[in-house]
């Protein structure tokens, strides 16, 4: 097992969910379609909604995640 097991994990994760809420978003797109715009268009709105919300998501959790692994400033100890 690497450091980057957890960062593997969870981007899998998000890319499930990516993909699951594209397939949701789809199904919704179709069902709750306008006259005034058509379904097709819908689709594609849908797609880029969900896409775009799962990238920001997994960009705050890695960013925040990686934070964790390396923090930038280390405690030092006083001298006595």
């Amino acid at each position: 097992m690497t450091n980057y097991t957890g960062i593997i994990i969870g981007s899998i994760f998000f890319g499930v969910l990516g993909i699951l809420g594209c397939i949701y978003g789809n199904h919704l797109a179709v069902k709750h379609s306008n006259a005034r715009i058509s379904a097709a268009e819908n689709r594609r709105l849908a797609f880029v909604v969900v896409t775009m919300a799962i990238f920001c998501m997994w960009l705050h959790w890695i960013c925040a995640y990686m934070h964790q692994m390396n923090p930038i400033i280390q405690p030092t100890p006083e001298a006595e």
